[in-house]
C-alpha cells in the first residue's frame, strides 16, 4: 500500500524537477501557492496535448502535499506546457479512480475525534463520512469548522458540508445557525440540503394561504357592510329605503370621512417638516460642505418622514436654522394623527376604497344620507370585484407569491397559522433566499390598481388595526413603486412585529366609540395650528372642513367647570393654616408639586425650615426645598435668556456650553419661577420635555415635573370618585418618562356603557383643561394623556 503522499510513476520525474526549483516567496505562506498560479497563468507557450493533466490536477489540488511543491509545480507547468494547458489542468475534475490508478493511496479510516485532533480537513472524506454523519451535533459542528479553515472551500468540500448539515436536521441548523451562515458564505447551496428543500414549498403554501385567508375574510366583511348599508351586493346600488339606524350609521361614516381626510392631509404636511440635517446623499445641491482633513462632508436637509435627525445643526455654524421643528414635538403630533387614522380605519373599513380613490372629501360634501349610501355602495362594489378577481390569481400563482413582500414580513414577524415557524432563523433565511433571487413585480399592477395601499385587501384584514399601515402610507402620499422599492423584507417584518404590540389607547377608544368626532376635530385643530405656525399655511386647506366649532361639543356638568376653576384658590387658602400632621403634609405636598417651592412658601407664610418640618426630613420634597436653599448664584441674564427659549438649555448641554449639573440647577429655577405648566408649554409638550437631557428621569427638574403631573392626575381621580363614583385610572408605568392614560371606567362595581364612559372622560378632560387654563385639544400634547377627547 502506498503512502498518502506517494505519487504515480508518471509524475515522479515532474516532482524531482519541481523540488529543484528555487522558490521566490515565503514557503508555506498563505500567498505562496496563489503567487505560483498567478505566475504560471501569465506565462507563454503552447499546449502539447499531454495526457498528464489528471495527474497534475491531482497533485496540485492535493492539500496534503507541501505548499512549496504545489507552487513550484504550477510555475514549471506554466513554463513548460503553456498557459492553456495549465488553465485546463486547474479546472480538471479529480476522477474517482485516481486511487485505483495509483495517484493517491486509499484514505485512512479515522474516528471523528482523530479527524478533529488532526486539524487536517483532508481527513473529511468518503472513507470517514459515515462516522462523521453519525457523530453528535457538537462534533459535526467542529468538523464543519475544520472545513471552513481551508484557504479555499472547493466543490467537494461544499458537498461534504451539505451532507453534514442535512444530517443535523432543521433543529441542528437552528442550534448552529451562525455556523450555517458561514457555510452558505463558503458556497453551500440550501437547495442541496434535503431537510431545507421542503421549506421552499411550505413558504409558497403559507404565503398563498395567508393571502387567501385575508381575501376571504375581507370578502365577508364587504358583504356584511353592503347589507348593513342597504346596497345590492352586485351593483352596489341602494336596494331598500333607509331605516333610522342606517341613517345614523351613514351620518357617523360621513363625519369619520371628514376626520380621516383632515388627519391624512395633516400627516402629509407633518412629514415634510424639516427636523434636522443629514449627511446621506440626496438629489440637489447640499446645504453645506465641511472639510474633515482630506475628506469632504456634505450636509442636506432632513425631514420628519426620514426619521430622527442625524444632527440638529450644521457643524461649525451654530444651533441651526429657524426652519427646524423639534423632532419629538412633530412626532407627538404624528402619533396623534396615526391614532386617529388607526382607530377610524378599523371602525369604518367601508371607507377604505373611497380613501384609496381619493374620494373622502367628496363623501363629506354629500348633501343627504342617500348620497352617502350611494357613494359607499360604489366603493364597496369595486372592492368586492377586486377581491373576487384576486382570489383565483393567488391560487394559480398568477400573482407570484414571491411578490407579496408584506405577507413575507408578517410571516417573519411571527404571524401564526402556517406550516412552519418563519420567525425562526431558518425560516427567515429561507424567505430571504427565495425572494432575493427573484425579480419582484408590483403585484397590485396585475390587479389593475395604482398603489400598494390600494391592494391592502390582499395582505391584511381590513377590519383590524393592522390596515392602518396602508392608510398612513396613503396619507403620506407614498406611491406604489416607492413603497415596494423602499421597503425590504426586514422593514415589513419590523412593521408586522410592531403591529402586534398593544394598540394605542387613543385608537382603541375611537374604535370603541368612546370619543366623539367633535373631540377629534379639536385635536386636529391643534395639529393644524402647529403646522401653520411652522410656516406651511394651512388655515384654509382643511380637506374635511371639520373644526371644533363646526361640531357641537357634548355638554359637561357645571360642577366640573366650577370645581376645576376654584381648585387652586382653595389650595392656596388652606396653606396658611397647615400644621405638622398628615393633612398638612398632604396639602403642602400638593402645593409644592403644583405651585413650586417658592409660591408654596409665599402662600403659606412658612419658612423653608418650617416647610421641611411639616413634610418630614426624609420626604423627597424636603430635599427639593434644601436644594432651593443651597442653590448657587445663576446670573439673572442667563435665567432671562432661558425663560425666553427653554429648549436652548438642552442644546447648550449638547454643545458643551453647560454641564448637566448646571443645567439641572437652572431647570429647577425655571420650574420654580415659571411654574411647571409654563415649562412644559415652552418645552413643546410632555414628550418633548422628557426627550431632553435637562428633564431626564435622573434629574431633579425631571422628578419635579413628574411630581406635578402625578399630582394633577390624583386630583382628577379624587374629583371623579366624588362626582361619579368612579376613578380616573392611570395605566402607564409610573415614572417621569412614562405615558399617561386617564381612562374613566365608570362605577367601581359595574362596567358602564360606552356613552357613560365617554361622558365621564369628557368630564375628566374638562376638569384638567379648566384647571390649567388650556384648550382641551392641547392636553394630549401638554400631559401626554392619550385622552383624545375635547
Amino acid at each position: 500500500m502506498t503512502d498518502h503522499h506517494q505519487l504515480s510513476s508518471d509524475s515522479d520525474s515532474e516532482k524531482r524537477k519541481l523540488e529543484q526549483a528555487e522558490p521566490t516567496a515565503e514557503p508555506e505562506s498563505a500567498d505562496y501557492f496563489r503567487q505560483g498560479i498567478g505566475i504560471a497563468l501569465s506565462g507563454q507557450g503552447g499546449d502539447d496535448g499531454s495526457d498528464l493533466a489528471e495527474n497534475h490536477a491531482a497533485i496540485l489540488r492535493n492539500f496534503r502535499l507541501p505548499v512549496q511543491l504545489r507552487r513550484n509545480m504550477a510555475v514549471s507547468i506554466g513554463k513548460q506546457r503553456g498557459n492553456h494547458y495549465l488553465q485546463r489542468m486547474v479546472k480538471q475534475p479529480i476522477q474517482s479512480d485516481h486511487v485505483q490508478r495509483g495517484i493517491l493511496s486509499p484514505d485512512k479510516q479515522m474516528t471523528v475525534d482523530e479527524i478533529i485532533d488532526s486539524h487536517d480537513s483532508d481527513n473529511v472524506n468518503e472513507t470517514n463520512m459515515p462516522a462523521i454523519l453519525g457523530a453528535s451535533a457538537d462534533k459535526k459542528a467542529q468538523i464543519i469548522s475544520l472545513i471552513h479553515s481551508n484557504t479555499w472551500v472547493g466543490p467537494q468540500d461544499e458537498a461534504y458540508l451539505e451532507r453534514i448539515w442535512n444530517s443535523m436536521g432543521i433543529k441542528g441548523i437552528e442550534a448552529y445557525f451562525t455556523l450555517f451562515e458561514r457555510s452558505v458564505n463558503y458556497g453551500v447551496e440550501y437547495e442541496n440540503i434535503e431537510c431545507l428543500k421542503d421549506l421552499t414549498t411550505k413558504f409558497k403554501e403559507d404565503t398563498q394561504g395567508l393571502a387567501l385567508k385575508y381575501l376571504n375574510s375581507n370578502q365577508e366583511l364587504v358583504k356584511k357592510e353592503m347589507e348593513q348599508l342597504g346596497v345590492d351586493g352586485e351593483s352596489g346600488k341602494p336596494n331598500q329605503s333607509l331605516g333610522e339606524e342606517q341613517e345614523k350609521r351613514l351620518k357617523e361614516i360621513q363625519e369619520a370621512a371628514g376626520i380621516l381626510a383632515d388627519a391624512m392631509q395633516a400627516k402629509r404636511h407633518l412629514d415634510q417638516l424639516q427636523v434636522g440635517y443629514t449627511t446621506k446623499h440626496k438629489p440637489g445641491p447640499p446645504l453645506a460642505k465641511i472639510r474633515n482633513g482630506p475628506d469632504m462632508t456634505y450636509v442636506w436637509e432632513q425631514y420628519f418622514h426620514e426619521g430622527p435627525p442625524e444632527m440638529t445643526s450644521i457643524p461649525g455654524q451654530g444651533r441651526g436654522s429657524d426652519k427646524l421643528q423639534p423632532y419629538s414635538e412633530v412626532k407627538a403630533h404624528a402619533d396623534e394623527l396615526n391614532g386617529i387614522i388607526e382607530g377610524y380605519s378599523a371602525k369604518y373599513p367601508g371607507l377604505y376604497p373611497l380613501a384609496q380613490a381619493g374620494r373622502l372629501e367628496e363623501l363629506v360634501k354629500a348633501d343627504s344620507p342617500q348620497a352617502v349610501q350611494s357613494m359607499m355602495g360604489e366603493g364597496l362594489r369595486d372592492l368586492a370585484a377586486n377581491i373576487k378577481k384576486a382570489i383565483p390569481m393567488i391560487s394559480s400563482n398568477d400573482l407570484d407569491y414571491r411578490d407579496l413582500l408584506p405577507i413575507h414580513g408578517q410571516l417573519m414577524g411571527g404571524t401564526a397559522g402556517g406550516k412552519f415557524n418563519w420567525a425562526s432563523p431558518v425560516g427567515k433565511f429561507i424567505i430571504k433566499e427565495e425572494v432575493e433571487g427573484h425579480e419582484s413585480a408590483q403585484f397590485w399592477v396585475n390587479l389593475g390598481l395604482g398603489a400598494l395601499a390600494a391592494a391592502a385587501f390582499v395582505i391584511a384584514e381590513l377590519a383590524t388595526f393592522g390596515t392602518a399601515t396602508f392608510w398612513i402610507a396613503a396619507a403620506a402620499g407614498v406611491g406604489a413603486g416607492v413603497v415596494q422599492a423602499g421597503m425590504s423584507i426586514e422593514n415589513w417584518a419590523d412593521m408586522s412585529t410592531a403591529s402586534k404590540t398593544a394598540v394605542s389607547p387613543s385608537s382603541q377608544l375611537i374604535y370603541d366609540g368612546q370619543v366623539s368626532a367633535a373631540a377629534l376635530a379639536a385635536v386636529l385643530d391643534t395639529v393644524f395650528a402647529f403646522i401653520d405656525a411652522a410656516g406651511i399655511g394651512l388655515k384654509a386647506l382643511r380637506a374635511g372642513s371639520l373644526t371644533a366649532k363646526g361640531l357641537k361639543r357634548p355638554p359637561v356638568d357645571k360642577i366640573v367647570t366650577e370645581t376645576a376653576k376654584n381648585a387652586e384658590k382653595e389650595l392656596i387658602a388652606k396653606l396658611p393654616s397647615i400644621g405638622a400632621n398628615a393633612e398638612g403634609r398632604e396639602t403642602l405636598e400638593k402645593a409644592i408639586s403644583q405651585l413650586g417651592v417658592n409660591r408654596a412658601k409665599e402662600a403659606s407664610g412658612k419658612s423653608y425650615e418650617q416647610m421641611i418640618e411639616i413634610l418630614g426630613k426624609e420626604n423627597p420634597l424636603a430635599q427639593r426645598i434644601r436644594e432651593v436653599m443651597k442653590r448657587g448664584v445663576i446670573s439673572p441674564e442667563d435665567i432671562a435668556m432661558y425663560k425666553k427659549d427653554l429648549k436652548m438649555l438642552a442644546e447648550d448641554v449638547r454643545l458643551g456650553f453647560r454641564t448637566v449639573a448646571e443645567a439641572d440647577q437652572i431647570a429647577m429655577i425655571l420650574v420654580e419661577e415659571l411654574g411647571p405648566l409654563e415649562v412644559v408649554k415652552k418645552s413643546g409638550g410632555w414628550k418633548s420635555l422628557n426627550a431632553s437631557t435637562v428633564f431626564g428621569k435622573n434629574t431633579a427638574a425631571g422628578q419635579a415635573m413628574e411630581a406635578w403631573r402625578q399630582s394633577l392626575i390624583k386630583e382628577v381621580n379624587d374629583f371623579m370618585d366624588k362626582a361619579y363614583g368612579g376613578a380616573a385610572k392611570r395605566t402607564g408605568t409610573p415614572g417621569n418618562i412614562s405615558d399617561l392614560d386617564v381612562s374613566q371606567t365608570g362605577r367601581k362595581d359595574a362596567a358602564v356603557a360606552s356613552a357613560d364612559a365617554a361622558k365621564h372622560r369628557d368630564a375628566a378632560v374638562e376638569y384638567l383643561s379648566q384647571k390649567l387654563g388650556v384648550q382641551p385639544g392641547e392636553l394630549n400634547k401638554l400631559l401626554d394623556t392619550d385622552l383624545f377627547v375635547d
